[in-house]
């Protein structure tokens, strides 16, 4: 059972986005928990659609798992913290989506010729490798310590040919 309506919350339906951002018909206003990734997209489509929003973060600094924050040591030194490298990938859509709202031609994003990986027994790359399907995939079984045999043996296959089979909007409409 769901908890009683606060006596000072007005619930407004929105209709689904149909191409042009409709504002509500009356003043608006909603809260996003997280600024992260997700939170933030969120928050950036209410408000072109004129809905006043207020975004809720837990921690000091906004991006989630793509944010970065300065630690402190115990000693007092203060240091960059980040959780690694982030790949704007170009199958990532609505990601660009959402930064062409910053830069329309994307030109802050610089490519990048290798996707590097830490290692204990130094890096591994992904430079090299073919685009094509499977060949791709036993090039880097291969090279890497990191994915083998066995791995390759548990992958859900009928997923895998689902994927390995691209079609546009009905692989992004099965699985993202």
């Amino acid at each position: 059972m769901s908890p009683p309506p606060s006596r000072h919350a007005r619930r407004v339906a929105l209709p689904a986005f149909n191409g042009r951002l409709e504002r509500p018909s009356v003043p608006t206003s909603a809260i996003v928990i997280g600024g992260g990734l997700a939170g933030l997209a969120a928050a950036v489509v209410l408000a072109e659609r004129g809905v006043r929003v207020t975004v809720l973060e837990r921690e000091t600094f906004l991006g989630g798992r793509a944010g970065a924050w300065t630690d402190r040591l115990k000693d007092g030194t203060t240091f960059d913290m980040e959780r690694g490298f982030h790949g704007f990938f170009r199958q990532y859509y609505n990601l660009r989506q959402l930064l062409r709202r910053v830069d329309p031609e994307l030109g802050f994003l610089k490519p990048t010729t290798d996707y590097p990986i830490l290692t204990p027994t130094g890096n591994e790359s992904f430079a090299g490798l073919t685009s094509a399907p499977l060949f791709n995939v036993a090039k880097l079984t291969w090279r890497t310590e990191t994915l083998g045999i066995r791995d390759l043996m548990k992958v859900n296959v009928p997923a895998a040919m689902a994927m390995l089979r691209f079609d546009r909007p009905q692989t992004y409409a099965d699985f993202d």
